[in-house]
């Protein structure tokens, strides 16, 4: 199909892709601060919805395969139509998985313009991360279940969920093949593949998915070469609540808009702007 002419103003320096909008607490004030300049698109897993979610198509498609296939489908869609005004380039947004999409998928879309890596760890597999979690004092239901369990039991799910003993049975949510396409993933491959610059954001009390993760990634892709920005948020959460439970939105979001007024994003769209009036 077509989209709406109200995805794009009459001048657009970029398309802003968020991949997987309901993970991403960001996206209100998100919207706000960019859609005067950029043009914005979510794309959220299949079976989500505004009003009500099909589970059944949800987890029908719910891997990592199907998701790239989706991004790079509506990618591919979007630059053969073209939006009015629109440069061509585009930054890829995702939070937590989200982010492992927006990686996966960065180094096959041509006219990236840089990439902004939200809470998605990846300096170690999901399976390592794991680990790191049972190595910490417990903090969270996520780290004091996996603790329970212990390294044996852990290493038992992962034997389990490789051999497809649970491929269509729903575990913490998702199913086993959800589970084998996310817990191997090397997303840090990928990233290093990137000629165009990252933002990668993460809170320092994340209890879904370890800093120790995100600190490894960053320093990988800063000694290729990669030009990184990594942003660390002291005693922020996965959702950047702070210890209070407050959602320090305006902190995280000053810091992307700050990256994408930043002289290495500016130099990437100031070579092609079209505008039309």
């Amino acid at each position: 199909g077509s989209l709406p002419d109200s995805v794009a103003p009459d001048v657009i320096d970029g398309l802003q892709l968020c991949l997987q909008k309901t993970l991403f607490c960001l996206w209100n004030t998100l919207l706000n601060a960019l859609s005067k300049e950029y043009a914005l698109a979510c794309i959220e897993k299949r079976g989500i919805t505004k009003s009500e979610n099909n589970m059944v198509e949800y987890h029908q498609y719910n891997t990592i395969n199907y998701r790239l296939n989706d991004v790079l489908t509506f990618v591919s869609h979007i630059q053969q139509q073209g939006l009015p005004g629109w440069n061509g380039k585009i930054i890829l947004l995702g939070g937590s998985e989200g982010a492992c999409i927006a990686a996966l998928t960065a180094s096959q879309i041509k006219n990236l313009a840089g990439v902004i890596y939200i809470a998605g760890g990846g300096g170690v597999t999901m399976m390592d991360e794991g680990f790191i979690f049972l190595s910490r004092p417990s903090a969270s239901f996520v780290q004091a279940g996996l603790k329970r369990c212990g390294k044996g039991a852990l290493k038992l799910f992962c034997w389990l969920i490789q051999h497809d003993f649970f491929k269509e049975k729903i575990i913490v949510g998702y199913t086993g093949k959800w589970w084998k396409s996310v817990l191997w993933c090397r997303v840090d491959l990928e990233l290093k593949k990137l000629t165009s610059p990252l933002l990668i954001i993460h809170g320092t009390a994340d209890s879904s998915v370890p800093i120790e993760s995100a600190d490894l990634l960053g320093d990988q892709l800063k000694e290729v070469g990669l030009s990184v920005t990594y942003k660390r948020y002291d005693g922020l959460e996965h959702n950047f609540a702070d210890r209070e439970g407050c959602i320090q939105s305006e902190m995280v979001m000053h810091d992307i808009l700050q990256w994408l007024t930043s002289d290495c994003i500016f130099s990437c769209f100031s070579s092609s702007i079209l505008r039309c009036k």
